[in-house]
């Protein structure tokens, strides 16, 4: 069953990034909102984590990152509360970006730090390089220390 849901969720989250494109003001934000949430009114929970990815690069294409953050926090409630903890790397992987975006860099780094865990401990090697790998580009647009790069390039070599 994950990796049907991981195949879905890529599936779907390829069609939010074509119709979302490269310009933020395309107007297609409000577009992929909308799918999402007919997509919601399924009330699986097991693709709620998924949906509320897609909602979450929907709301952060449209520079909404007050609600893109709150999607993120509903996101954790329901995973934990659905036991449908898959896509919480992800998850928190989005979050720090959000909080990145916001310029709470320390905030950042703990989600990026829980994304690595949460993927690490699911044995998720692609769902842990894509942590590490936003972890790492957050600590070099923000002067993180020679040390903290180092670590994390060495946690991309061991994997």
């Amino acid at each position: 069953i994950s990796l049907g849901l991981v195949g879905s969720e890529m599936c779907i989250r390829d069609r939010a990034a074509a119709t979302l494109g490269l310009n933020p003001d395309n107007g297609n934000a409000n577009t992929v909102l909308v799918q999402a949430q007919v997509m919601r009114q399924t009330g699986a929970l097991v693709t709620d984590p998924s949906i509320s990815i897609i909602r979450t690069k929907a709301l952060r294409h449209a520079h909404r990152l007050e609600e893109a953050l709150a999607e993120c926090d509903q996101a954790l409630k329901t995973a934990q509360r659905g036991d449908v903890m898959v896509m919480v790397p992800d998850v928190y992987r989005m979050k720090g970006d959000v909080l990145a975006d916001l310029g709470r860099a320390d905030e950042a780094d703990h989600a990026y730090s829980k994304a690595v865990q949460h993927a690490r401990n699911q044995g998720a090697v692609p769902l842990e390089l894509r942590a590490l790998i936003a972890s790492l580009n957050h600590r070099q647009l923000n002067n993180g220390s020679l040390e903290s790069k180092a670590e994390l390039q060495l946690s991309l070599i061991h994997i």
